[in-house]
């Protein structure tokens, strides 16, 4: 019995710990991902929210656009965690009109001389195996007189990181303690010396 209730609390914190399922941005439904990633910092600087990638393939489906002033060009900043391995990036385009300079970019940021750029090519469709560690990237899509919709999958593998447990399972970690030690404390009670 008073292995019960041990066994009972780390079920329910295994049920409560979420799965995690692989990002899905698309603009057509969540808005522009450059004004969902944009933030300011302590010191009111422009900066970004990085998007952490989930094991599986991350999606990303957007537009991008410079003709009138719309917007020519989209950044994704996303994160890999510790113990996560970046191993494939897939990118294609449709309705495509592409004049000059339109790049397809990614870069590792970090404190220079660590801000390394892993590839840069002209805008077009592309699939290339990676095998890129934690840190924090970002990859810019356009940047020249172009019109395009994309499909960007970014393919993640490790195992899932979580930096701070849902409500739900911090009431199930809880509730679990105190099965635990109302046990104990009635095991406590009946403790009988021999003498």
């Amino acid at each position: 019995m008073k292995y019960a209730a041990v066994l009972l609390s780390a079920i329910a914190v295994a049920i409560a710990t979420p799965a995690f399922a692989a990002v899905t941005f698309d603009e057509s439904t969540q808005g522009d991902i450059d004004d969902a990633t944009t933030a300011t910092d302590a010191f009111g600087q422009p900066t970004r929210n990085f998007i952490s990638l989930s094991p599986g393939i991350n999606t990303f489906t957007g537009s991008i656009s410079s003709g009138g002033g719309d917007d020519s060009s989209d950044v994704v900043p996303f994160t890999i965690e510790a113990g996560q391995t970046l191993t494939n990036l897939s990118f294609s385009l449709s309705n495509i009109l592409i004049n000059n300079s339109a790049q397809l970019t990614l870069e590792r940021l970090g404190v220079s001389p660590d801000q390394t750029t892993v590839f840069s090519q002209d805008l077009g469709n592309t699939n290339r195996d990676l095998s890129l560690g934690a840190g924090l990237y970002t990859l810019l899509i356009g940047s020249g007189v172009n019109v395009a919709d994309y499909n960007l999958q970014l393919t993640v593998v490790g195992p899932n990181v979580a930096a701070v447990p849902e409500t739900a399972s911090w009431a199930m970690m809880i509730a679990g303690f105190g099965l635990v030690g109302g046990t104990l404390r009635r095991r406590a009670g009946q403790v009988r010396f021999a003498i």
